[in-house]
């Protein structure tokens, strides 16, 4: 059992700065626009950043919410 709470807490704790990062470049996008912040995701790499960005950003949410529930019912 302490080890599934540990996982748990893990994995809620990486989430949980994963979606602070996004938190971030949702705010960075806002300040510099769509095309600035297009051209500076490729310029580090990622094509088509914006909605790579949005998928990963709703699916680290996702990952954040189970993980908050799964402390609070189960452990």
């Amino acid at each position: 059992m302490k080890v599934v709470k540990l996982i748990v807490n893990i994995v809620h704790f990486v989430s949980f700065c994963a979606v602070l990062i996004s938190g971030a470049l949702g705010i960075l996008y806002e300040i510099v626009g769509h095309a600035k912040f297009e051209r500076i995701l490729e310029s580090i790499g990622i094509s088509k950043g914006f909605e790579r960005v949005w998928i990963f950003s709703a699916i680290m949410l996702g990952i954040l919410l189970v993980t908050y529930f799964i402390k609070n019912k189960f452990l």
